[in-house]
Order: structure tokens, then sequence, then C-alpha cells
């Protein structure tokens, strides 16, 4: 799902730009976070994360529609299962938004059983 463009930018560079959007999601400023977070996607390799992140911003933003689409694109694709948890979080939220309350509880449900699975996995076996 790369749409990275073939533009240098040193990882340090990309990385100041991540905390400025993060930064950005923190002074109520969601709507410049999720633009960022777009440019980012489309020059890193791996834009998952930036999506990620846009999707945050979006529902930060109060646009709710946008968010779940965006969303529910993404988990059309591998994700790992800390990043498809957070997914799900940010979909529930959005269908809470937008008056979705069946579809907001199926995705509830699928964050607790996803979280349930992930500490079965790390829970030691045996004794």
């Amino acid at each position: 799902m790369s749409g990275a463009l073939d533009v240098a930018v040193e990882p340090r560079t990309r990385d100041a730009l991540a905390v400025l959007a993060y930064i950005y999601l923190q002074f109520d400023r969601a709507g410049d976070a999720a633009a960022l977070f777009a440019a980012l996607a489309r020059i890193d390799r791996d834009p998952t994360w930036a999506e990620c992140g846009r999707c945050l911003a979006l529902v930060m933003a109060g646009r709710n529609a946008e968010a779940r689409e965006a969303a529910t694109r993404l988990l059309q694709a591998p994700v790992d299962d800390t990043r498809r948890c957070h997914l799900l979080r940010i979909l529930a939220r959005a269908c809470w938004n937008l008056g979705l309350a069946e579809e907001a509880r199926i995705h509830q449900q699928a964050v607790k059983k996803l979280l349930a699975v992930t500490v079965m996995r790390r829970t030691p076996t045996g004794r």
C-alpha cells in the first residue's frame, strides 16, 4: 500500500515532522495534524503509521465520516495487532460520533477480543 513519492527526506526530518504532527494533536490543531500526517504518508516507504495518525487526527478534528472511511480502508490490509487495535478504537469512536451506535459496539467488541488474544499470547504458559 506504499504510495510513497520518490522524495528524498532525511529520517531525522521525517521524525521531526512526525513529532510536530503529534504536538498539533496535543494543542487542539487536529486539522493541521491530519494534513501533516497525510503528507508524511506520501513520503514514507511504510506509510501505515502516518495513515493511522491521520485517522486519529480526523476524529479529533470532528471529521468522523472521513476517519471512518480511512480506518476501514486501512483495516482491509494486513496490520499488526497493536495497530489493528488502535484503528478499531478510532473506528468505534468515529461511529459513536456519527450516531452509528450498533456499528461502534461491534468495533468495541472486536477491540476487546483482540486485546484478550494479545494478552493470552504474551502470558507465559504452564507454571
